[in-house]
């Protein structure tokens, strides 16, 4: 079932779930569609603030923690969150929505001056990647880390990185271990973010309106047509 609607596995460990933790596991999409539909308003249970606990990585900016990016990893139990201060957290918020969530973060990724692209789960489907760019102009690369935040000492480990030009990224698609990028250039590349191999091609005159990459496959949705490539 997780698989099926691209839900990250390790949010509903079934065989440590309460009873009324899988019922509300179970029965919690069909309602919140049901409300949505029916213009009913949405009650929280209760509204929790988050703040890392940790200390700061920069300490010459004032105010109080400042989110840039936040991604909510599909089966909405594991937030990751970047901020300026802070760098890349990785919140659990839970199994049940009326639980209170951990006070501090699984883990954090203390770097600055990035911010976060995209996400998804490792090719396993245990894991989560995080792929960030830095804000820096004139250094343009690509980082990954991937963590495991089910184990007993969740952390984040470096993958690798990538370099790219001066062209602005248009579009991102990550599926496990592969990356695939569109360029404002019409350029597609393809990392492969575990074996540090990447391949790219150009399609000349042809206006992508988005991209996928499921099952090791490549799916552009291009204006006037799809284009799938399966040589990856």
């Amino acid at each position: 079932m997780c698989r099926r609607h691209g839900v990250f596995a390790p949010s509903f460990p079934l065989e440590d779930m309460s009873i009324t933790e899988l019922e509300h596991a179970s029965l919690c999409p069909s309602r919140l569609s049901s409300l949505i539909h029916n213009d009913i308003p949405l009650q929280s249970f209760a509204t929790r603030i988050l703040e890392p606990g940790t200390p700061r990585v920069v300490t010459n900016f004032e105010g109080d923690f400042h989110c840039t990016d936040a991604f909510l990893i599909p089966g909405g139990r594991f937030l990751v969150v970047d901020s300026i201060c802070h760098g890349i957290c990785l919140w659990d918020l839970g199994i049940h929505g009326g639980k209170v969530p951990r006070f501090r973060p699984v883990a954090v990724l203390p770097e600055v001056g990035h911010s976060l692209l995209c996400t998804g789960p490792t090719q396993d489907g245990l894991g989560i990647i995080l792929i960030s760019r830095l804000t820096s102009t004139s250094d343009r690369t690509l980082r990954a880390h991937e963590i495991y935040p089910c184990t007993d000492h969740p952390r984040f480990t470096f993958l690798g990185s990538i370099q790219y030009g001066h062209f602005s990224i248009d579009r991102s698609a990550l599926y496990g271990d592969l990356l695939v990028l569109n360029f404002s250039s019409g350029d597609i590349v393809t990392w492969n973010t575990r074996l540090d191999t990447a391949i790219a091609w150009k399609l000349d005159d042809q206006g992508i309106y988005d991209v996928r990459s499921p099952l090791f496959s490549i799916l552009m949705v291009l204006i006037s047509m799809f284009c799938v490539d399966d040589n990856l």
